[in-house]
């Protein structure tokens, strides 16, 4: 008798198991089929002249950074493409966030972002290899950056950095200036020897460039805590570690494998992103303590 029960119980969960994955591959198929026959029904004309300022950007920057796009941008509202459309406005319920106004959707790419508050990036070649489940993860994760203010934060490090910069630059450059009153005096130095030999702009450029690159490694390390931020947040709304470490695996697999040698850390600090590896390791210390604390939740309430 008892045998026949665990056979019962075991044959009930098997049936639950492959219904809920036959879900999953329908809903699946659903939004593959929607993205696959998604088509430009002139959306572009009933946009804000903003709206159409920042497509124009964005363009811009795609084909700068990743090179011609052969097929061209989609943009998605309720009637073109209502399930990733609804799957997008739940999700900004969630991130107590507005439903961004444009929302960009490229059938060549393999990614996705956000370009400003009210605009997100969706790469059709990165949907397809991900499930449902997967694709809000990423999604949360864009919406992440907004809800983090990044963006702004980003820009406003950027600017103060390159006033200083340019501060910095011109008190070298009165400096050098001030080095001909010392011509006569001190002929026979190093530095006015140099300064003549390759001019004195280029000195300029010689003394600057260091700093140059520190503030650039310092802007690639606060884009990295940024990502690492908004990875953790979009795990905390929408409790997709697991969604969202499988996504960036087979995002960037090439980046699983560890990276030794001086070249690799030097390299490493002018990324953007932390590695796979590093939020593969994070994002399952995470995913481990949310399992530890519904266990304990759960035993207190028992």
């Amino acid at each position: 008798m008892k045998k026949l029960l665990a056979f019962l119980l075991l044959s009930f969960s098997l049936l639950v198991n492959a219904k809920q994955a036959l879900e999953v591959l329908e809903q699946k198929s659903e939004l593959y089929n929607e993205i696959q026959n998604l088509k430009d029904d002139n959306t572009l004309e009933n946009i804000s002249l903003s709206d159409k300022i920042q497509l124009q950007l964005i363009l811009l920057t795609v084909n700068f950074t990743i090179g011609k796009i052969n097929k061209k941008p989609i943009i998605i509202h309720n009637k073109n493409g209502p399930i990733l459309y609804n799957m997008i406005c739940d999700l900004c319920k969630k991130f107590d966030l507005n439903v961004p106004t444009l929302i960009v959707f490229f059938p060549d790419l393999n990614n996705a972002g956000v370009f400003s508050s009210s605009t997100l990036i969706l790469g059709g070649r990165l949907i397809e290899k991900l499930d449902e489940n997967e694709l809000i993860a990423v999604i949360g994760h864009e919406l992440a950056h907004i809800k983090c203010n990044h963006l702004i934060k980003r820009l406003s490090i950027a600017a103060l950095i390159l006033i200083l910069l340019e501060l910095r630059i011109f008190k070298i450059g009165e400096l050098i200036s001030k080095l001909k009153v010392l011509e006569n005096k001190v002929s026979d130095s190093l530095i006015l020897k140099f300064a003549k030999y390759i001019g004195r702009e280029s000195l300029v450029g010689c003394i600057s460039a260091p700093e140059v690159l520190i503030s650039i490694i310092t802007l690639q390390a606060i884009s990295r805590m940024h990502e690492k931020e908004a990875d953790l947040k979009s795990v905390e709304i929408t409790g997709k570690s697991k969604d969202l470490i499988t996504a960036l695996s087979r995002e960037r697999q090439c980046q699983c494998v560890k990276a030794n040698g001086y070249f690799a850390k030097f390299k490493k600090l002018f990324e953007t992103h932390p590695t796979t590896r590093e939020r593969v390791e994070y994002l399952t210390a995470v995913g481990n303590l949310n399992a530890k604390n519904i266990k304990s939740s759960s035993k207190e309430m028992n």
